[in-house]
Protein backbone atom coordinates (compact mmCIF):
# COMPACT_ATOMS: atom_id res chain seq x y z
CA UNK A 1 0.00 0.00 0.00
CA UNK A 2 1.16 3.45 -0.81
CA UNK A 3 0.73 6.24 1.32
CA UNK A 4 1.35 9.76 2.76
CA UNK A 5 3.01 10.91 6.76
CA UNK A 6 2.03 14.31 7.40
CA UNK A 7 3.62 15.45 9.83
CA UNK A 8 2.00 18.32 12.34
CA UNK A 9 -0.96 17.37 10.66
CA UNK A 10 -2.55 19.54 13.29
CA UNK A 11 -0.77 22.74 12.25
CA UNK A 12 -2.19 23.39 8.80
CA UNK A 13 -4.83 25.79 9.95
CA UNK A 14 -4.00 29.02 11.56
CA UNK A 15 -6.25 31.94 13.03
CA UNK A 16 -6.50 34.41 10.21
CA UNK A 17 -5.41 37.23 12.46
CA UNK A 18 -2.76 35.73 14.02
CA UNK A 19 -3.24 36.66 17.27
CA UNK A 20 -0.73 36.89 20.11
CA UNK A 21 -0.30 34.04 22.61
CA UNK A 22 0.05 36.36 25.72
CA UNK A 23 -3.51 36.88 27.19
CA UNK A 24 -4.78 34.45 24.66
CA UNK A 25 -8.23 33.61 26.17
CA UNK A 26 -7.84 29.48 26.42
CA UNK A 27 -10.74 29.33 23.67
CA UNK A 28 -10.26 27.67 20.26
CA UNK A 29 -6.03 27.61 20.32
CA UNK A 30 -5.35 30.11 17.24
CA UNK A 31 -2.37 28.23 15.87
CA UNK A 32 -3.09 24.16 15.88
CA UNK A 33 -5.84 21.60 15.67
CA UNK A 34 -8.30 23.83 13.84
CA UNK A 35 -11.19 23.04 12.65
CA UNK A 36 -10.59 24.28 9.62
CA UNK A 37 -7.59 21.63 9.04
CA UNK A 38 -10.47 18.98 8.17
CA UNK A 39 -11.67 20.97 4.94
CA UNK A 40 -8.32 20.30 3.95
CA UNK A 41 -7.88 16.94 4.63
CA UNK A 42 -11.16 16.24 2.75
CA UNK A 43 -10.31 18.21 -0.13
CA UNK A 44 -6.67 15.65 -0.34
CA UNK A 45 -9.36 12.71 -0.23
CA UNK A 46 -11.58 13.72 -2.65
CA UNK A 47 -8.33 14.00 -4.71
CA UNK A 48 -6.55 10.54 -3.66
CA UNK A 49 -9.98 8.36 -3.94
CA UNK A 50 -10.18 9.69 -7.80
CA UNK A 51 -6.96 7.20 -9.07
CA UNK A 52 -7.50 3.83 -8.95
CA UNK A 53 -5.24 1.07 -5.94
CA UNK A 54 -5.06 1.51 -1.87
CA UNK A 55 -3.26 4.54 -0.43
CA UNK A 56 -3.55 6.20 2.81
CA UNK A 57 -2.88 8.76 4.73
CA UNK A 58 -1.27 8.78 8.46
CA UNK A 59 -1.62 11.83 10.29
CA UNK A 60 1.01 12.87 12.89
CA UNK A 61 -1.40 15.36 15.35
CA UNK A 62 -0.66 16.99 18.95
CA UNK A 63 -4.25 17.14 20.33
CA UNK A 64 -5.79 17.82 24.02
CA UNK A 65 -8.06 14.80 23.78
CA UNK A 66 -9.14 11.82 22.30
CA UNK A 67 -12.11 12.96 20.75
CA UNK A 68 -9.59 15.57 19.35
CA UNK A 69 -7.55 13.77 17.29
CA UNK A 70 -10.56 11.26 16.23
CA UNK A 71 -12.36 13.67 14.25
CA UNK A 72 -9.07 13.48 11.72
CA UNK A 73 -9.95 10.47 11.21
CA UNK A 74 -13.38 10.19 9.08
CA UNK A 75 -14.22 8.27 5.65
CA UNK A 76 -13.83 11.41 3.93
CA UNK A 77 -10.44 12.66 6.18
CA UNK A 78 -7.70 11.09 6.86
CA UNK A 79 -7.51 6.77 7.30
CA UNK A 80 -5.48 7.13 10.36
CA UNK A 81 -3.46 9.16 13.07
CA UNK A 82 -1.20 8.73 16.32
CA UNK A 83 -0.25 11.52 18.78
CA UNK A 84 3.58 11.65 19.06
CA UNK A 85 3.29 13.62 21.63
CA UNK A 86 1.90 10.99 24.40
CA UNK A 87 4.74 8.68 23.02
CA UNK A 88 7.30 10.99 23.89
CA UNK A 89 6.24 11.77 27.37
CA UNK A 90 7.12 9.65 30.71
CA UNK A 91 4.76 7.39 29.72
CA UNK A 92 3.87 4.00 31.60
CA UNK A 93 2.31 1.28 29.57
CA UNK A 94 -0.70 1.38 31.70
CA UNK A 95 -1.39 5.07 30.78
CA UNK A 96 -0.17 4.24 27.14
CA UNK A 97 -3.27 1.13 26.70
CA UNK A 98 -5.37 3.30 27.99
CA UNK A 99 -4.90 6.15 25.44
CA UNK A 100 -5.23 3.26 22.97
CA UNK A 101 -8.45 1.94 24.07
CA UNK A 102 -9.60 5.50 24.43
CA UNK A 103 -8.24 5.65 20.59
CA UNK A 104 -10.32 2.64 19.50
CA UNK A 105 -13.85 3.62 21.44
CA UNK A 106 -13.32 6.82 19.21
CA UNK A 107 -12.73 5.40 15.95
CA UNK A 108 -15.90 3.13 16.56
CA UNK A 109 -17.75 6.48 17.56
CA UNK A 110 -17.00 8.28 14.11
CA UNK A 111 -17.40 5.32 12.09
CA UNK A 112 -13.87 5.61 10.89
CA UNK A 113 -12.22 2.65 9.07
CA UNK A 114 -9.63 0.56 10.86
CA UNK A 115 -7.37 0.39 7.55
CA UNK A 116 -8.30 -1.79 3.96
CA UNK A 117 -7.99 -4.81 5.94
CA UNK A 118 -10.61 -4.22 7.74
CA UNK A 119 -13.36 -5.65 5.15
CA UNK A 120 -11.19 -8.78 5.10
CA UNK A 121 -11.19 -9.71 8.59
CA UNK A 122 -13.71 -9.39 10.66
CA UNK A 123 -11.66 -8.54 14.00
CA UNK A 124 -11.27 -5.10 12.87
CA UNK A 125 -14.32 -4.30 12.48
CA UNK A 126 -15.56 -5.16 15.34
CA UNK A 127 -14.73 -7.36 18.36
CA UNK A 128 -13.34 -7.75 22.15
CA UNK A 129 -10.44 -6.62 22.68
CA UNK A 130 -8.02 -8.74 25.26
CA UNK A 131 -4.32 -7.03 26.09
CA UNK A 132 -1.62 -9.85 26.00
CA UNK A 133 1.03 -9.90 28.46
CA UNK A 134 4.34 -8.35 27.22
CA UNK A 135 7.89 -7.35 28.51
CA UNK A 136 8.13 -3.17 29.38
CA UNK A 137 7.67 -1.64 26.89
CA UNK A 138 5.90 -3.59 24.20
CA UNK A 139 1.71 -3.22 23.99
CA UNK A 140 -0.06 -6.30 22.48
CA UNK A 141 -3.26 -7.07 21.93
CA UNK A 142 -6.06 -9.55 20.47
CA UNK A 143 -9.44 -9.05 19.00
CA UNK A 144 -11.33 -12.01 18.22
CA UNK A 145 -11.43 -13.43 15.76
CA UNK A 146 -7.93 -14.10 14.41
CA UNK A 147 -6.16 -10.68 14.93
CA UNK A 148 -3.71 -9.57 16.94
CA UNK A 149 -1.36 -6.23 17.16
CA UNK A 150 1.83 -5.94 18.09
CA UNK A 151 3.78 -2.32 18.95
CA UNK A 152 7.48 -2.87 19.98
CA UNK A 153 8.30 0.83 21.76
CA UNK A 154 11.65 -1.02 23.53
CA UNK A 155 15.01 -0.92 22.79
CA UNK A 156 15.04 -4.91 22.14
CA UNK A 157 14.06 -6.60 19.70
CA UNK A 158 10.62 -8.82 20.55
CA UNK A 159 9.62 -12.26 19.47
CA UNK A 160 6.41 -12.38 17.97
CA UNK A 161 3.51 -14.31 19.27
CA UNK A 162 2.19 -17.37 17.32
CA UNK A 163 0.09 -16.38 14.25
CA UNK A 164 -0.43 -17.71 10.87
CA UNK A 165 0.12 -14.99 8.82
CA UNK A 166 1.81 -10.98 8.99
CA UNK A 167 -0.59 -8.77 7.66
CA UNK A 168 1.01 -5.50 8.05
CA UNK A 169 4.44 -4.22 9.25
CA UNK A 170 5.71 -0.97 10.06
CA UNK A 171 9.04 -2.28 8.72
CA UNK A 172 11.17 -5.81 8.44
CA UNK A 173 10.46 -8.68 10.50
CA UNK A 174 13.59 -11.10 10.44
CA UNK A 175 13.12 -14.52 11.81
CA UNK A 176 9.99 -13.47 13.55
CA UNK A 177 11.46 -10.52 15.77
CA UNK A 178 9.89 -7.37 15.76
CA UNK A 179 12.17 -4.97 15.94
CA UNK A 180 12.41 -1.52 18.38
CA UNK A 181 10.03 0.89 17.27
CA UNK A 182 8.35 -1.15 14.72
CA UNK A 183 4.42 -2.38 15.02
CA UNK A 184 3.43 -5.64 13.04
CA UNK A 185 -0.36 -6.65 12.87
CA UNK A 186 -0.83 -10.71 12.89
CA UNK A 187 -3.31 -12.98 11.88
CA UNK A 188 -3.82 -15.76 14.29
Amino acid sequence: MDGFRIDVAHGLAKDPELPDLAGHDGSAQPFWDRDEVHDIYRAWRKVADEYPGDRAFVAEAWTDTPERLAAYLRPDGLHTAFNFECLMANWDAKDLRAVVDDTFAMLRTVGAPATLLRREHPALSDGSLTWLDAPAGVLALRRDPGFVCVANLSAEPYQLPEHTSVLLTSGPVANNRLAPDQAAWLAV
